[in-house]
């Protein structure tokens, strides 16, 4: 560790035991800090400052413990991932055998916490080979606070599954799958909660007392320590805040307690700029407090790359012997900056070194014998935090399909009923199964058997209005089929013929990633999910391609699609020295990727500009010309990217973001620019027509479904509009230093409703944004807001694309039910981009009775609550409006026939053959064996997983789909019994069968019937089969088709 004059500032503090210092900036507080070992030492922040503090104490002292604040004010609410970072973090200072640097927030010290004597006593420690009443077990864990469920997705959730107990630790990282034998446990492995399959073993796992029975304070535990108050003014403001919730402690109490231990008072400023230091007493927090000044031996100077020359020099010729640089840097790019300012510096009484990591301000010694240089505020490189709380989020998969009585839905066979729900009876070989019963015209009947429930799709047409109810047996429904069938494979050719011509299409190819490219990734300043990875993979290889690149993005609101283009725009820029055009439906997005791009693109020769409303007609003149003559890099515009005076030197990449966001005549004016050029469009909630080509494969598709690592779950409530309601989110919010959206979206009124809320809260910072002001009056509240000088933010719709302020996790819609669902899934995105808990409030009029649609957007919008909620929008989307005319014309009335999933899935079926793959014909094969083959609900006693898997073995193209089906159950639900052994081999003939044109398979007395088409005509096969390995003798047979 960096030894920087620290005795006398020790010496000091074991003098007294109340010391103030002021002028302490947070790497010099982390520095202080790291020096104190004798004791624990309790470091407690603001909100505002955690994060950062948190990074600078990194550098000195990696070992740190972290006890963040829960994330609202009622801990019955609360976040499990929060709850068991807390209760972690509480048995660490417990069994820590050194004294530990704990991190806080005053918001975290004020509230309750779990005594750690009954964490201790009633968390579980389980290993290999230990038993267990497994009888017992699931009482034992509702008594320790978690909650049972049929499928484990969420933290504090357990599922019992014959001999298997899968189970979410609300601190671990991932859930735990343990197996039994008996009451012994025989394994323990970690799984994916989307997938549900298990990842590693492991040997043992620990399982924290989950309940929230918090009775002791952070103090409590902490009997010898020194605490350090660092930025006093930040911490005097969130004071201010919290001293009004009756859910915290007493702050009498509190600092009751403070006095008991060693104390540090730091500030930011001059202390005398926040109040009067007399006496060696000043006033802060509504009391006096006693300290003794220590006058701080480091002082922050203010350095950039353009100044850091002079300063050097200026310390040099002070009559100093030795000059000592010791230079924090990240990357190497940086490192190479600051050499080349360093290198022109000949004089032998300078030594410089360079150190990994990252500080987020200099400090020096007073008579500039060193200097501690973070090249991150030299460059003005902030580092954004992440914190990972769990290894994999769950995001929505909409493979999975759960019918509601009253829902319509398509049967393959017998075309479209009324589902009315699931019964139990004796199926034809007397035994008891359970059956989909389906309406139909007549008020017939149809009832499936659960083990074909892959044969049952929902339906949605190309309209609103309802269909008829299909007639059983009669020809209209295969007509109909046949008739979409034939028009499929047209539609299929001619769409894989665009596909080609396009690949065809000779584009640039550019260079591999340049060293100046890497640096630039560099930059990036947070940890790349798999799934954007791979984005960026695919959209660099397409670039160094010589065909022209059509590929479309499709992620979630804020898992990072923006980074994905930001790359392929700076590649081409480097790597192949061409312009790029960044398309975008909003002024305030432009502006948005505007900035960012101006701060990422810092020490890098690309020329940025930008084309929209707040942009002078000046400013937009010399733009144009720039643009045409080749002195424009990148181009960020709206819909004025598009007008023909808009003329470039030498484009080679467009960028469409938020495409859904466009409209047909757009549309047209993009295909025209769209020709000889590199395409990348970006979307976060797909329009159908992208949403059926991503089915298709005819598109060349990059799909993002894992949120950031630190990212959770947005908390959607749908509720009627109430001023405590409201007051209570607002004030939620501020309590943690953070900000709120107000979404209004009258112009009109919208003035009315700021003096409302600052009504409800008095001491809060309100500002009001709409599309009706002066460009620049927008700009400048968009800012005052981002730069957080101010709390709320009362806006129209305007938000709805384009703000990304992480601080940001509140958000309120007022009369929620007059947006549509997509914006309404827009608007929810505007929060949640932080690790932070972030809520959003659907405010309805009271006691207003909301038509039909208008409760199914904002129920659908809270349903797909989930991470990649997105495609889920979409497809909701379709059911609320009608698929409409998403194919063409020539293809809705195809589409309304057999309803949008089932046409897709033969799309999707028709290209795959088209393109070559071996697949399942149209025909669906009909299976009539004698065998008990189903999955037993001793197995899986839920309807829901059992229809889930009888649907994939069903939709399983080939074997080794089969193949992978079964042993994914082996893994989640333990070895399977005979019945499910049976419908294994049944799924495999199944797909043989399928794959060669078999209409129907039927077993009687030993005697195997076929049924196969040829041509018009159809077959009929007699095989004798051997009784005593049927599926083997099944599997050589259907081989001689």
């Amino acid at each position: 560790m960096l030894n920087l004059s620290t005795k006398p500032f020790l010496d000091f503090t074991q003098k007294h035991d109340a010391i103030l210092i002021d002028e302490v900036f947070p790497s010099m507080c982390a520095y202080f800090c790291a020096h104190l070992k004798d004791q624990h030492v309790l470091l407690v922040t603001s909100e505002k400052q955690e994060n950062e503090l948190f990074q600078n104490v990194q550098f000195f002292n990696p070992n740190i413990i972290e006890f963040p604040a829960l994330d609202t004010l009622d801990t019955k609410l609360a976040s499990k991932d929060l709850i068991g970072v807390r209760n972690q973090a509480l048995l660490n200072i417990k069994s820590a055998k050194k004294p530990s640097l704990i991190l806080t927030t005053l918001n975290a010290l004020c509230q309750k916490v779990e005594a750690i004597d009954t964490l201790e006593k009633n968390s579980l420690h389980l290993k290999v080979g230990q038993t267990i009443d497994f009888e017992k077990l699931p009482h034992q864990l509702l008594e320790m606070g978690y909650q049972r469920a049929n499928l484990v997705n969420d933290k504090g959730q357990f599922a019992m599954r014959s001999f298997i107990c899968d189970i979410f630790d609300i601190a671990s990282k991932l859930p735990y799958r343990i197996e039994f034998f008996g009451n012994e446990i025989e394994s323990i492995r970690t799984f994916d909660i989307n997938t549900q399959k298990s990842i590693d073993k492991v040997s043992k796992c620990t399982l924290l007392f989950a309940k929230n029975e918090m009775q002791s304070t952070l103090l409590d535990h902490l009997k010898n320590c020194t605490i350090v108050l660092d930025d006093l003014l930040e911490l005097e403001n969130q004071y201010a805040f919290l001293k009004k919730h009756q859910h915290l402690i007493d702050f009498d109490q509190l600092f009751a307690q403070l006095k008991k231990h060693k104390i540090l008072y730091f500030a930011k400023e001059k202390i005398q700029t926040l109040t009067t230091y007399k006496d060696k007493q000043f006033e802060m927090f509504s009391r006096k407090i006693s300290a003794e000044f220590f006058q701080n031996p480091f002082f922050h100077k203010a350095l950039s790359l353009e100044t850091l020359q002079s300063h050097i020099q200026e310390a040099l010729h002070s009559n100093l012997d030795t000059l000592k640089l010791y230079v924090v840097c990240e990357t190497r790019k940086q490192k190479e900056l600051v050499l080349q300012q360093t290198d022109a510096i000949q004089d032998p009484k300078m030594h410089i070194a360079f150190l990994d990591g990252y500080l987020s301000s200099n400090f020096c010694a007073h008579d500039l014998s060193w200097m501690l240089i973070s090249s991150s505020e030299l460059l003005q490189h902030k580092k954004i935090r992440r914190q990972q709380q769990r290894s994999s989020a769950l995001f929505t998969n909409l493979e999975t399909f759960h019918p509601k009585v009253g829902d319509l839905v398509v049967h393959f066979h017998a075309g479209i009923g009324k589902f009315l729900g699931i019964e139990k009876q004796k199926d034809i070989h007397e035994h008891i199964n359970e059956f989909l019963v389906i309406e139909y015209a007549e008020k017939s009947k149809m009832f499936v058997p659960i083990s074909q429930s892959y044969l049952i799709t929902p339906y949605i047409g190309s309209k609103e209005e309802k269909p008829q109810l299909h007639t059983i047996g009669a020809a209209k429904w295969k007509r109909a089929k046949a008739t979409a069938v034939y028009s499929i494979v047209g539609y299929a050719k001619q769409l894989l013929e665009l596909y080609a011509t396009r690949t065809r299409e000779k584009g640039f190819s550019y260079l591999p990633d340049s060293e100046e490219f890497k640096d630039f990734e560099e930059t990036f300043p947070y940890i790349e999910t798999t799934d954007q990875m791979q984005a960026i993979v695919d959209v660099k290889k397409d670039m160094m391609l010589e065909k022209c690149m059509d590929r479309l993005v499709c992620g979630d609101v804020g898992f990072g699609k923006t980074e994905v283009f930001l790359r392929a725009a700076i590649k081409a820029v480097l790597d192949g020295k061409k312009q790029v055009a960044i398309l975008v439906p909003t002024t305030v997005l432009a502006e948005q990727h505007f900035e960012t791009l101006q701060e990422r693109l810092d020490g890098f020769n690309i020329k940025v500009r930008a084309l929209s409303r707040f942009v002078s007609p000046k400013m937009q003149k010399k733009t144009l010309e720039d643009l045409e003559l080749g002195d424009v890099d990148i181009i960020i515009g709206t819909h004025r990217l598009l007008s023909k005076d808009v003329k470039f030197f030498d484009l080679g990449l467009l960028i469409i973001d938020e495409e859904q966001r466009f409209g047909v005549r757009a549309k047209e004016k993009i295909k025209l620019k769209k020709h000889d050029i590199d395409t990348l469009t970006l979307t976060a909630t797909p329009i159908p027509r992208t949403l059926y080509l991503s089915l298709s494969r005819a598109k060349d598709l990059s799909v993002i479904t894992t949120p950031p690592q630190d990212r959770l779950p947005i908390k959607s409530i749908v509720c009627e509009r109430d001023t405590q309601i409201i007051k209570t989110a607002l004030l939620q919010e501020l309590n943690r230093q953070g900000q709120a959206y107000f979404i209004h979206n009258r112009v009109e009124t919208i003035y009315k409703v700021q003096k409302e809320l600052q009504a409800l809260v008095p001491d809060a910072r309100i500002v009001v944004a709409h599309g009706q002001m002066h460009a620049n009056a927008l700009e400048d509240i968009l800012h005052t807001f981002k730069n957080h000088k101010a709390d709320i933010l009362v806006a129209t719709s305007i938000l709805e694309n384009g703000i990304d302020i992480p601080n940001s996790n509140t958000i309120l819609i007022d009369n929620a039910h007059r947006f549509g669902l997509a914006d309404l899934y827009q608007l929810r995105g505007r929060v949640g981009r932080w690790n932070r808990s972030s809520f959003c409030y659907f405010l309805t009029p009271p006691k207003m009775q909301l038509a039909p649609d208008a409760k199914k957007r904002l129920f659908a919008v809270v349903e797909a609550g989930q991470f990649g909620g997105g495609m889920k929008i979409a497809m909701r989307d379709l059911e609320i409006r009608g698929s409409g005319n998403i194919l063409g014309t020539e293809q809705s009335g195809n589409l309304s026939s057999i309803g949008f999933h089932l046409y897709c899935k033969l799309l999707k079926r028709t290209i795959s053959k088209l393109k070559g793959d071996s697949v399942k014909a149209f025909q669906e094969t009909e299976l009539y064996f004698p065998y008990p083959a189903k999955i037993p609900d001793s197995y899986i006693d839920d309807a829901d997983l059992r229809m889930d898997l009888y649907k994939r073995f069903g939709d399983a193209d080939s074997i080794p789909e089969v193949e992978a089906i079964y042993k994914e159950a082996n893994d989640r639900y333990g070895t399977p019994p005979i019945e499910f052994e049976w419908l294994f081999y049944m799924m495999k003939i199944k797909t043989i069968a399928s794959q060669k044109n078999i209409q129907q398979l039927k077993i009687k007395q030993n005697t195997l019937f076929i049924i196969k088409e040829a041509g018009k005509k159809k077959e009929l096969h007699e095989k004798l089969l051997n009784p005593i390995n049927v599926p083997k003798d099944l599997e050589s047979l259907l081989d001689l088709f």
